[in-house]
C-alpha cells in the first residue's frame, strides 16, 4: 500500500479558497482548492490514497466517493509532479481510527 508524506522543503498557508503551497527549493507556488487541501492534510505517511478518499467522503458526503477518489488521485499526481510530496513506507506505531 503506497503512502505519501509532505516534503520538508514545502511551506503552506491557508487562504480563502483553500491552501497555497510553496516548494522553497524551486520557488514554485501552487494553489489547492478545498478538496485538494483536505488531501494535503492527510499526507502524513499514515494513509493510502483509498483511505484519504474515504476520510474526506465521511466528512463531506455531498460529493460522491468516486469523484473524491478521482480528485485524490489527481491531487497526489500533481503534488508528486512538483516535488511537494514523496512516497513513504507506512509509519509504525501510529494508531488510526
Amino acid at each position: 500500500m503506497k503512502m505519501y508524506e509532505k516534503n520538508n522543503h514545502v511551506f503552506w498557508v491557508q487562504i480563502d479558497s483553500g491552501l497555497l503551497l510553496q516548494n522553497v527549493q524551486t520557488n514554485y507556488f501552487i494553489e489547492l482548492n478545498a478538496v485538494q487541501g483536505k488531501v494535503w492534510e492527510y499526507l502524513d505517511g499514515t494513509f493510502s490514497e483509498q483511505e484519504i478518499a474515504k476520510k474526506i467522503y465521511t466528512k463531506n458526503n455531498q460529493i460522491s466517493l468516486s469523484q473524491i477518489r478521482t480528485e485524490v488521485t489527481a491531487t497526489i499526481s500533481l503534488l508528486k509532479q512538483f516535488d511537494l510530496i514523496s512516497a513513504t513506507s507506512p509509519k509504525h506505531g501510529n494508531q488510526r481510527k
